[in-house]
């Protein structure tokens, strides 16, 4: 039998989930507004928010999902 989750660990998912489509969404609009050649596809919303479900550091996800394969330089470009 599945073990019912407590609801206040299902609301932290939702609100990590909902953070997490809206980092994903500011990024890729970062990256087209300063032309970066770098693609942000839908499979980094989805994969980042399963990680992060699954227990990943925000950092860690970022870096797996966002930012693999990015110089500092124009990761810094895109935090800023």
């Amino acid at each position: 039998m599945a073990q019912v989750q407590p609801i206040e660990e299902a609301e932290q998912q939702q609100r990590s989930t909902a953070l997490w489509l809206a980092r994903v969404q500011t990024i890729r609009s970062r990256v087209e507004k300063h032309k970066i050649r770098h693609v942000v596809s839908p499979r980094a919303s989805v994969m980042g928010s399963k990680l992060l479900v699954a227990g990943w550091p925000w950092d860690d996800v970022e870096e797996a999902c966002l930012f693999k394969g990015m110089d500092s330089d124009t990761r810094a470009k895109l935090n800023a």
